[in-house]
């Protein structure tokens, strides 16, 4: 085989044991995945693609490309968790490949694999990659326009060589975005799926990296730095000057303009409003205006501008976020900024393209999200490739042996290796002790960053760069593979709340209601939509058929009492903690009585199932039983 089979071998096979091991097994978690996977349960029931609703109200918080996936996947696998994040890993496949690609036109082969190994072990990507969310097709189409963007504007990498501004291995010369229209159709086509997969930041994020490498590569540096008057401390004037120049030179107006032109702008847009426009205009048509409203205003602006669910930090929130979402790798992040700096402060042309194109990624993303009031560690997952290449460019490195650690370094990996191996055997077995023993099982997931510190001490100090990226990607791929693969399916076996409903799916007849609480997989584990009770007392309600009246099929429903719900026609059913069962009990006047009861996951209370006093049990008798 060649060695770039070879290397696709490679590349594929780690991801695929990454991202599908075990990817079924585990049920829906967090809130995300069951509202995702269950807007497409009820668009497919419903035989509608186009209004994404869950638990029969307007989901606005996500555009329709992950419904239309996970739809797709339903129709070919069944309504299973599988079928719900089969397209997040199968996407995550294509993103490590196209880094891959672009790590092979920027590095050269020699240094091609270590990107793409490093982006299939993150953390963060792993997380993306296992759950039904927007994030992997959102990474997916953000990754692909870069890799088309530089299949088409770089040539093959056949000498071998790592690309520079002195030797950028352009296609045509002087030109650095394609010329042909069907390369920047295609671009403009990813861009066009990235706004439906995640709104408006699908098409600025990536296209700004794109422009921002532009500006920065169309500049001429043969003009000189002004020369300072005399009279005048010449060694830090010029310094000043020479910031000043190399701060503001990619931003004067005219080079903007005819940077942003050369981008084909105007085609390009069009081609991304043809992919993306009508969907959107159909969506704002079918609910009169109400998701257009609730996506734009709401979930964009007013995340822009307010720390909504109390989701925020400070400027520190998203350094920290990469470098645990990069982990195991961020344990290179000293020395790889050090040397970084150190290439970076030499003569330009000879600083590599692959830097400067993955700090430009990584920083677009930061600094943008980090301007965002809302925060959460997953809105900064565009950015894993242009890090991927960051550390695929000093793992490289160390492997060619173009770059020393020094022993300092090596110190210092080691022990934060080491002390993140032993925080997690000790907190899991603290956590075993409180919650469940079977969870001690998991203080072996923390045992392996542990022993991988032990065989990076042990590496014979002359060649302990050279064994260093073998050993840590080994490392990497036996983490993530324990993690997610097995660590996932044990924790999972203690969750039993979503047992309690599931059984549900079997009265076609039932009435769901839940009092004090309620949680997305409930809603879609049961089969039905769940109206959550008002906790008003029975004196002081009226019956009304109008109290659940809803001015559109996609309005929020309304809060019926106890009393009210209890008045529908069909089995009814109410999901309730064990702490509140006797005062709706009272209230229900012998009309409910308890079913079964689970316990809480990391919660000391119980969940209670109440349901009609005749009702067949037969389905609840495998759990745990009642107290």
């Amino acid at each position: 085989m060649q060695r770039w089979q070879v290397q696709l071998t490679i590349v594929l096979g780690v991801s695929l044991l990454a991202f599908f091991t075990n990817l079924g097994t585990p049920r829906l978690w967090d809130r995300d995945e069951p509202r995702n996977a269950g807007a497409a349960s009820e668009m497919a029931a419903r035989g509608d693609w186009v209004v994404p609703t869950f638990n029969d109200e307007l989901r606005a918080q996500k555009p329709i490309l992950t419904y239309w996936l996970i739809l797709s996947a339903y129709a070919w696998l069944g309504e299973t968790e599988f079928a719900a994040r089969f397209w997040s890993a199968a996407l995550s496949v294509g993103t490590v490949a196209w880094t891959w690609m672009i790590a092979r036109r920027l590095l050269g082969p020699s240094r091609a694999l270590w990107a793409p190994l490093a982006l299939a072990t993150f953390l963060m990507f792993n997380v993306a990659a296992h759950a039904a969310t927007p994030d992997a097709p959102l990474v997916f189409c953000f990754t692909s326009t870069i890799g088309l963007w530089v299949v088409a504007t770089f040539a093959p990498n056949h000498e071998d060589r790592m690309r520079t501004w002195s030797d950028p291995g352009l296609r045509h010369q002087g030109e650095w975005f394609p010329r042909h229209l069907g390369w920047s159709a295609g671009i403009y086509a990813c861009l066009g799926l990235g706004v439906l997969a995640k709104g408006p930041v699908g098409f600025v994020l990536p296209i700004a990296t794109i422009g921002m490498f532009n500006l920065l590569a169309r500049l001429n540096h043969s003009a000189e730095t002004p020369t300072p008057s005399k009279g005048v401390d010449t060694a830090a004037t010029g310094r000043l000057l020479n910031l000043l120049a190399t701060c503001l030179r990619p931003w004067h107006p005219v080079h903007f303009a005819r940077t942003f032109w050369s981008m084909r702008p105007l085609s390009g847009i069009a081609i991304m409003l043809l992919i993306a426009a009508p969907w959107y205009l159909l969506v704002g048509l079918r609910t009169e205006g109400d998701f257009l409203e609730a996506f734009f205003l709401r979930e964009h602006f007013g995340r822009a501008t307010v720390a909504m669910e109390n989701h925020r930090g400070g400027v520190w929130f998203y350094p920290l976020a990469l470098l645990v979402g990069t982990f195991p790798w961020s344990i290179l992040a000293l020395p790889m900024m050090v040397a970084m700096d150190r290439q970076l402060s030499a003569r330009r042309a000879d600083r590599p393209l692959v830097l400067v194109l993955g700090l430009a990624w990584v920083a677009l993303v930061v600094i943008a999200f980090t301007m965002a009031r809302t925060k959460l560690p997953s809105y900064i997952t565009p950015c894993h490739g242009g890090a991927a290449l960051l550390y695929g460019w000093y793992v490289g490195q160390l492997a060619m042996a173009q770059e020393n650690l020094a022993r300092s370094w090596r110190r210092v990996i080691v022990g934060v290796l080491g002390s993140v191996g032993l925080l997690l055997v000790a907190g899991v077995i603290l956590a075993a002790q409180e919650l469940a023993p079977s969870l001690g099982v998991l203080a072996l997931i923390g045992a392996i960053p542990l022993l991988g510190a032990i065989a990076l001490a042990l590496l014979p100090r002359e060649n302990a760069a050279r064994w260093l990226p073998k050993t840590l990607a080994t490392i990497a791929v036996l983490w993530t593979v324990a993690l997610f693969g097995f660590a996932t399916t044990v924790v999972d076996q203690e969750q039993r709340a979503d047992d309690l409903l599931l059984s549900l799916r079997d009265h076609p007849d039932a009435r769901v209601a839940s009092f004090g609480k309620l949680e997305s997989s409930w809603v879609f584990y049961a089969g039905h939509p769940i109206l959550e009770l008002d906790p008003a007392p029975t004196n002081s309600v009226v019956i009304r058929d109008e109290q659940l009246e809803r001015p559109h099929s996609w309005s929020p429903k309304p809060n019926p009492t106890l009393e009210t719900f209890l008045a529908l026609p069909g089995d009814h059913f109410v999901v309730v903690p064990e702490s509140l069962k006797d005062q709706l009990l009272e209230r229900a006047a012998g009309r409910l009585e308890p079913v079964a009861t689970v316990p809480e996951f990391l919660n000391d209370d119980r969940l209670v199932l109440l349901g009609p006093p005749a009702i067949d049990r037969t389905a609840w008798e495998s759990l745990p039983s009642m107290r």
